[in-house]
């Protein structure tokens, strides 16, 4: 059965989608990381708690593990925020333990992102 997914909220979509495992092609590439956080990180999407704000020297310590990594990925993230910046959606480079550790977004919404849990430098 396929549907449309017009209207419906983040968290109908999400459960039309995994919990009623319905066809919906919009969002078909989505489907795969939203059963993962369902089901291996036991995130529930009608849950809305503040994000954990690490301190500064904590986003220090996580980045600087992943250094190179994070220099390599540059040209990637750049790619990827040309394509998706528009739409005002941010692409996050996360740890193992969750933790955004370098960012591309409009610096022009930095106040934004810092209640969503983004802060500091993105580099």
């Amino acid at each position: 059965m396929q549907r449309s997914i017009d209207g419906l909220s983040h968290v109908d979509c999400i459960d039309l989608v995994v919990r009623k495992s319905t066809l919906v092609p919009a969002v078909e590439e989505m489907a795969t990381s939203w059963r993962r956080c369902l089901t291996a990180h036991h995130l529930d999407p009608e849950i809305q708690a503040a994000p954990h704000i690490i301190t500064e020297k904590e986003l220090r310590d996580s980045r600087e593990p992943l250094r190179n990594l994070i220099l390599h990925a540059e040209e990637e993230l750049d790619r990827l925020y040309a394509t998706v910046g528009p739409q005002q959606y941010v692409v996050l480079l996360c740890d193992s333990d969750g933790v955004a550790i370098h960012h591309r977004g409009d610096e022009s919404l930095a106040d934004a992102y810092k209640d969503g849990g983004i802060g500091g430098s993105p580099a």
